[in-house]
């Protein structure tokens, strides 16, 4: 055989110490390389343990913003009830107000007939008297005349509207002592 088909045919031997030492080396790890996959493993591990950290975080962070959005909505919807409130309360008062102002009318349109009846009454019993000299005393059993009971009911609705005009002006009273301790509600 020639020397060249030498190494062909010859079968490989196994032996050789540098292949030897190379199998050697790829076969086993070396311990700087299984403590280096341990350690990937462990801050592989931390990294995980840190991302469900953080979305528990992340989690109770939007529930939070849930909650404060869902707590500035109640604060507008009470903000937006007592400017209602507020609207119906001087829409109220307005209301009162007119009301008043028309009672003040009649009340002066009363008194202005009370006065007028007053005088007929006056001027009535001036006659009376002078028609009446030659009797004796009044009878004090004797029916009341029409114009005095007229007179007599217009006074007892005239005492009505005052009291009435009395209550008007507590309820506007306390309508505007509410108003002023109301915050401003930007209405």
């Amino acid at each position: 055989m020639s020397s060249c088909m030498a190494p062909i045919i010859t079968p490989v031997s196994p032996g050789g110490e540098a292949a030897a030492a190379l199998r050697e080396s790829l076969l086993q790890r070396p311990p700087a390389a299984t403590a280096t996959t341990s350690s990937r493993r462990e801050a592989i591990e931390q990294l995980r343990e840190r991302v469900e950290g953080l979305r528990r975080e992340l989690d109770a962070a939007n529930d939070g913003a849930e909650a404060a959005e869902a707590s500035t909505r109640h604060a507008e919807r009470r903000e937006r009830e007592a400017a209602a409130e507020l609207h119906a309360t001087a829409r109220t008062s307005k209301m009162q107000g007119e009301k008043l102002r028309e009672l003040e009318d009649e009340l002066r349109y009363k008194d202005g007939r009370i006065k007028v009846l007053e005088a007929i009454v006056r001027t009535m019993t001036t006659k009376k008297r002078r028609d009446a000299r030659g009797s004796i005393g009044s009878n004090s059993n004797a029916p009341m005349s029409p114009d005095r009971q007229v007179l007599r009911r217009i006074k007892m609705q005239h005492t009505g509207v005052v009291a009435a005009q009395q209550q008007t002006d507590l309820n506007r009273f306390d309508v505007e002592s509410s108003m002023k301790t109301l915050p401003a509600a930007g209405v």
